[in-house]
């Protein structure tokens, strides 16, 4: 992975919904496995974390990572 940013989308059953943007170096893992594996490094249950690969991420004029940005592009989406 070469890249990550996590954002919370509004969910009528879990009020918030966990979203990760990926920028991965390899394609060989499956949603399953790195949820699995975060899971395991963080020692909580992800199952209602979504993944969406992405080629890059939006960044604000400071370097950072835009999570506003990303929040409009999901929602814009659905």
């Amino acid at each position: 992975m070469s890249a990550a940013a996590l954002i919370g989308l509004p969910d009528s059953k879990l009020g918030e919904r966990p979203v990760v943007y990926l920028i991965l170096k390899s394609e060989k893992a499956t949603d399953a496995e790195l949820i699995a594996f975060a899971a395991k490094q963080i020692g909580r249950n992800l199952a209602a974390l979504s993944i969406r690969r992405v080629a890059s991420l939006p960044m604000t004029p400071t370097g950072k990572i835009s999570k506003a940005e990303l929040k409009n592009q999901a929602t814009s989406f659905r």
